[in-house]
């Protein structure tokens, strides 16, 4: 079975609440500003330092990334599930489709809020961004989880990846991986050209990725 790579904020679980809030908490208080709530939900889903350095400046992106993390710490176990996405999980896993999480979110909070939503045994490898790495990008989290994934046996020659912004098709790219983007998340329309296929339901997006664990469909890089 060809594996595929999930992503979290968007994808996976509904987190725009959550990171909003978050976000706005620590803009009020580290730089003063106020924005209405939509302001930041083009914040959902990118690396944290690139977020960080257009609220704040390179120049405090250590300052405000450590701020930004308590403030999302205290809220994140709140975060959902996407409807349908458990059940995708649970078909997927028991068809015996190799899953892997790629996210740009820190490890620790990845794995605690994987295990609170009662998920994390359903992937092979679980990869985020290292909680003291700045330089962290999409490509490397997705290059990590190809390199857990072939670890333990599975073929990596044909993976996918499952997305909703532009972050994630340029990081699969990168590692010449194909993309599927999901169109309930945060992105603009003008992002889903990145993509081989987009997908409007769980249940669509569960029945593309067993076709094409299974060899029935075979994307293009974009």
């Amino acid at each position: 079975m060809r594996p595929v790579l999930i992503d979290l904020d968007g994808t996976l679980h509904d987190s725009a609440a959550i990171v909003t809030e978050a976000l706005d908490a620590m803009v009020r208080d580290k730089l003063g500003e106020v924005h209405p709530r939509e302001y930041y939900l083009r914040f959902v889903g990118p690396p944290l330092t690139e977020t960080m350095k257009t609220l704040g400046g390179p120049e405090r992106v250590d300052e405000l990334v450590a701020a930004y993390r308590e403030y999302y710490g205290a809220r994140m176990l709140r975060t959902q599930l996407f409807p349908g996405m458990r059940h995708m999980l649970e078909v997927l896993d028991a068809a015996g489709v190799p899953m892997a999480v790629a996210t740009s979110k820190t490890l620790t909070f990845t794995h605690r809020i994987l295990e609170h939503q009662g998920v994390a045994h359903h992937f092979r490898a679980i990869c985020g961004a290292p909680d003291s790495a700045r330089n962290s990008t999409k490509a490397t989290v997705v290059a990590d989880a190809l390199r857990q994934l072939e670890a333990q046996g599975v073929d990596i020659s044909s993976a996918l990846m499952v997305g909703d912004r532009k972050h994630d098709a340029e990081g699969a790219a990168a590692n010449g991986l194909p993309t599927v983007l999901v169109t309930w998340g945060a992105a603009p329309e003008s992002e889903y050209e990145l993509a081989w296929r987009t997908v409007n339901t769980a249940e669509e997006l569960t029945e593309l990725l067993l076709d094409f664990s299974r060899g029935k469909v075979e994307p293009v890089l974009v």
